[in-house]
């Protein structure tokens, strides 16, 4: 009897003390979630970027191409888009990554937090 009522009373402090954190980890779950949409915003104007950024590209150096008479089909083309386009998809990728990381890095802190908040 003496055993139930202790296994009891500490059910019922966890419970107490689980009731008490719930504030501060929905807090941070709603911290979280604008961390994801704010991070994922943020990605996705990267992309749009690049990818306007790429197409204008294309566009100029097939009109430059085009001008001076060099067929597109050519390798001489091919050669000068790559040129071109490296350092872009290269500057690109780079900011895609740190952005990724950045989030990352972020939404492991509030995890730690919402982790500390439940030991």
């Amino acid at each position: 009897m003496a055993l139930e009522s202790t296994l009891d009373l500490a059910r019922q402090i966890q419970s107490e003390g689980e009731r008490a954190i719930q504030p501060a980890i929905s807090a941070l779950d709603a911290q979280r979630q604008n961390v994801e949409s704010r991070y994922q915003g943020v990605l996705d104007e990267i992309k749009r970027t690049q990818e306007q950024e790429i197409s204008q590209t294309q566009r100029n150096l097939s009109r430059e191409y085009g001008r001076r008479g060099i067929p597109l089909s050519s390798g001489v083309f091919e050669t000068g888009m790559e040129e071109k386009l490296s350092p872009i998809r290269r500057f690109y990728s780079g900011q895609l990554s740190q952005t990724g990381l950045e989030r990352e890095g972020s939404l492991l802190d509030i995890n730690s937090q919402i982790a500390n908040l439940r030991s």
